[in-house]
């Protein structure tokens, strides 16, 4: 058994369990990074914020963060920890690896950096929901860090891309 898949195996045994499955607050807290939750944060920020550009970023930095993601997941086709999802998601998304909420909310919210407090309220909820679905058997350790990874990464590309765009446009 190699490093990662220790250090996997031993999180998810200490996390996973009935009592914290059947959580409301565990459940709660996985839903955090699913589409739903990041469009009305888009929403919110586009009617709310006068900083289109940033929410441009977000945008493009969700679109970078799919795609690295669903390469990645039908290419290393790793399967979940728990058979607990619903056959609907279970044939969309059949595989844990990255995570996809994980990388949707570090590549929605990251764009908003510059805001006060915006750091820490990007990790605290990233953390608690990388805890909640690694709870829930629907991730490994590894899984939400690389998602976290993506997500990131995709937010540097978005900035990286409208500065790239905006030199080009204003040359």
């Amino acid at each position: 058994m190699n490093i990662v898949q220790f250090i996997d195996t031993s999180i998810s045994k200490k996390l996973t369990s009935d009592k914290l499955k059947q959580s409301r607050l565990i459940s709660l807290l996985s839903c955090i990074g699913n589409v739903f939750s990041v469009l009305v944060f888009l929403i919110v920020i586009l009617v709310c914020c006068d900083e289109k550009k940033v929410f441009a970023e977000s945008v493009c930095s969700l679109f970078y963060a799919t795609a690295i993601v669903f390469i990645l997941k039908f290419t290393v086709k790793r399967k979940r920890n728990t058979s607990d999802i619903d056959k609907i998601r279970q044939k969309i998304d059949p595989y844990s690896f990255p995570s996809g909420h994980i990388s949707r909310t570090f590549a929605a919210f990251s764009p908003f950096y510059n805001l006060p407090y915006m750091p820490v309220v990007v990790l605290l909820l990233g953390t608690l929901s990388s805890f909640a679905r690694i709870c829930k058997g629907y991730h490994y350790f590894s899984d939400c860090f690389v998602g976290a990874i993506i997500g990131i990464t995709s937010s540097l590309l978005a900035k990286l891309t409208f500065k790239m765009v905006l030199t080009f446009l204003f040359l």
